[in-house]
């Protein structure tokens, strides 16, 4: 068994193609060269021109990029309780635990099976497992 874990920040870094319609959504204009992507006005919800591809526009875009904490309120997910505030909870959650303890809890609040993908876990939580977690929110940001 490990130590405890001392500190934890969770965050993310969410991109879209140019054509999704999000204002504070980071965006890939595509690969430097490439053909470029039309992109969306946010307002008006129509393609509103083209995303420039070259070095230096490609390299603005990926050093603009903010990630959903460096977002805040403005992601958008869920006004009364937005992304960090739920990752907030987890990190106060997860704090004094061992790694081995949180892969017991998520092993236990999520689906039998846990796709992975490039990396990257998906975990589906069943009707009673959501509502447990939320609760388990709601005691944590008591």
């Amino acid at each position: 068994m490990g130590g405890r874990i001392l500190d934890l920040e969770i965050d993310g870094l969410e991109v879209a193609t140019p054509n999704y319609d999000g204002p504070t959504m980071p965006h890939f204009p595509g690969w430097p060269g490439s053909a470029p992507y039309n992109f969306t006005d946010h307002d008006s919800k129509k393609v509103a021109g083209t995303m420039p591809t070259t070095v230096e526009s490609v390299t603005a875009a990926v050093e603009s990029w903010k990630t959903k904490r460096d977002r805040g309120d403005s992601y958008g997910m869920n006004p009364k309780n937005d992304w960090y505030h739920q990752m907030d909870n987890y990190e106060k959650a997860f704090i004094g635990k061992t790694v081995d303890e949180v892969e017991v809890w998520a092993a236990r609040h999520s689906a039998l099976s846990v796709r992975k993908f490039g990396g990257f876990a998906f975990f589906s939580f069943t009707d009673p497992e959501s509502r447990a977690i939320k609760f388990l929110c709601f005691l944590i940001a008591r």
